[in-house]
């Protein structure tokens, strides 16, 4: 069986109006890149997912974040750029960054790349279950650019095949 060498990880928890749109992009994602990667869903990333991202080469995690720019505005972010920027605020417990620092410590097997690619949001907060109405309509959007960015960060040089897969998979949901 080939390794996949990248894991990714969808955050977020998808009772809490926008704030569930890593899980939702895992779900459009998987199916196209599941020869290349391995997929989760996490309502939150924390020290116990640590040993599960041991041994891949790459950790990629999809999060909805604020960051003071407009809804649908997709960001890749690295961890050590990540604790420069002030005004980037997670809805979850322990810092994301904090952990992933955490795991590069204690494990010699812990990704050597690890990226954050961030979803801006309108509403993160308000139990509420499915997308808030100006979220959902740009989800088709936003699936294509995580998907653009992903097949860069995986190294995959013909992501067109993907996005036109991609495209049949949308009309089917």
């Amino acid at each position: 069986m080939l390794h996949k060498k990248t894991l990714v990880i969808g955050v977020g928890n998808p009772l809490l109006t926008d704030d569930g749109i890593g899980p939702w992009l895992i779900d459009c994602l998987e199916p196209l890149f599941s020869e290349s990667c391995t997929f989760k869903k996490e309502i939150d990333v924390d020290f116990a997912d640590l040993d599960d991202m041991r041994g891949y080469d790459a950790v990629i995690i999809i999060d909805a974040i604020e960051q003071s720019k407009p809804l649908g505005v997709v960001t890749l972010i690295e961890p050590p750029i990540a604790e420069r920027i002030p005004d980037m605020i997670s809805g979850h417990g322990q810092h994301l960054f904090d952990i992933l620092d955490l795991g590069k410590r204690i494990y010699k097997d812990f990704p050597g790349r690890i990226y954050v690619i961030g979803v801006q949001v309108k509403d993160p907060y308000t139990w509420h279950e499915g997308f808030s109405l100006e979220l959902s309509n740009v989800l088709e959007e936003l699936a294509r650019k995580v998907s653009e960015m992903l097949s860069h960060l995986i190294g995959v040089r013909s992501w067109h095949k993907y996005i036109i897969e991609y495209n049949r998979l949308w009309r089917d949901l």
